[in-house]
């Protein structure tokens, strides 16, 4: 009895307040004993994730939409960046929908101008870097979307993502793709040309 009383007081220390991570001793009536672990406390929830490939193509597509149909695969993401900018002041809470319409877009737009972007770098379209600061202590970013390295094609200047994407719609079209201006050719853009066959092939004439 002496032995149970003892080993009853020692379980009752380990159990007034177990440190994060400890093992807590009990006692039942019969004297049999058992072991659990405490759950640490103190430890941070898991951010959630804004799939940044999603996100830019609801603020490429919605704002052009008849309707509120929402871009499928988006919402989730979207709905985390409207609550960001809602905790910023930038957004009501009544637009916060998981629609990245032309209200979302402004309101990223004015977001992206408090951090010092200026022209198309705050055009309301999120990037890597705005994007990755409007998330700090929120959320994380995945599938990030890189317009890469500017590649010269002839005297048109474009980047890698846009040079695949044309290889990639030369492909699926059949046609011969042909640039007018680039991406980074602040010029006058020159009057379109009527497209050319030959040999069952055709070439059309567009914009980066």
């Amino acid at each position: 009895m002496k032995l149970l009383s003892c080993l009853a007081a020692l379980a009752a220390v380990f159990a007034v307040a177990p440190a994060a991570g400890a093992c807590v001793l009990s006692l039942s009536a019969a004297g049999a004993t058992a072991v659990r672990t405490t759950a640490p406390t103190g430890t941070a929830a898991a951010l959630s994730s804004v799939n940044m490939e999603a996100t830019v193509k609801a603020a490429q597509i919605d704002p052009r939409r008849a309707d509120n149909t929402l871009t499928p695969g988006a919402k989730s993401s979207v709905l985390l960046v409207e609550q960001a900018l809602q905790a910023k002041h930038l957004l009501a809470a009544q637009w916060v929908d998981g629609y990245f319409g032309t209200t979302t877009i402004t309101a990223y737009t004015q977001y992206q101008k408090s951090l010092g972007y200026t022209g198309l770098d705050a055009n309301g379209l999120p990037g890597k870097s705005s994007l990755t600061k409007l998330g700090a202590s929120r959320f994380t970013v995945t599938n990030v979307v890189s317009p890469g390295t500017r590649v010269d094609t002839g005297g048109i200047v474009i980047n890698t993502r846009t040079k695949s994407m044309l290889t990639e719609a030369q492909r699926l079209l059949g046609r011969s793709l042909v640039l007018d201006q680039g991406s980074y050719n602040p010029v006058a853009i020159p009057p379109p040309r009527a497209p050319t066959t030959a040999a069952g092939s055709s070439t059309s004439r567009c914009r980066a």
